[in-house]
């Protein structure tokens, strides 16, 4: 089996040769397997060390965290690649544009949904995805209430069910981040709690 060597970018060589500091909105520039290895001349701690700390100060990726299947390299990257989430008129819109709704065909007034777009920001996407996996696994053991999770799961393939939570996710994403406030969690699945 031939092993392809995993090209650095440049600028992950540039930060980890230069940068004493990394901002949030620069530090998800890099690819996520890659930042965490890279240490930081300064202290020896990790880039990845870095972004936890600035997590741990930013009220906005807190609130996101509060999301299950949001952790801190999901919430981070949210705050990082989303310009503007005022800028999306609808959730639906916003889950558009990260590629994770599933596209339309229509023909003679039937509608119907294929495979999702999988355009806009593959990273973000790959970590909605990832995150609701424990969410799915969670529904097909019975150990959520909410009914609409337990049939997803139990008439849907195990990652359709999870592109399902994650298109989900997403919106709720955009409503915490546009609204404000903390997600509680009613029925087994995260409703938004404005504030």
């Amino acid at each position: 089996v031939v092993q392809r060597r995993r090209r650095t970018s440049p600028i992950i060589r540039s930060t980890c040769r230069n940068s004493l500091d990394i901002s949030l909105s620069s530090s998800l520039c890099l690819s996520l397997p890659a930042y965490a290895e890279c240490p930081v001349e300064s202290g020896g701690s990790s880039i990845g060390e870095s972004i936890d700390d600035q997590v741990k100060k930013d009220d906005a990726t807190q609130r996101l965290m509060t999301i299950p299947g949001v952790g801190k390299i999901t919430a981070a990257t949210v705050r990082a690649v989303v310009p503007d989430a005022t800028l999306f008129k609808t959730a639906r819109h916003f889950a558009s544009w990260l590629g994770i709704t599933p596209r339309s065909f229509s023909s003679g007034g039937k509608l119907s949904y294929g495979r999702i777009s999988k355009i806009g920001n593959g990273e973000l996407r790959k970590l909605l995805v990832i995150g609701a996996f424990p969410i799915v696994a969670r529904a097909r053991g019975r150990q959520s209430t909410n009914e609409w999770l337990y049939s997803l799961v139990k008439r849907k393939p195990y990652k359709v069910a999870a592109v399902a939570i994650a298109n989900r996710t997403a919106r709720i994403v955009w409503a915490l981040v546009t609204n404000g406030g903390v997600c509680s969690s009613t029925k087994g699945f995260p409703q938004p709690e404005l504030a």
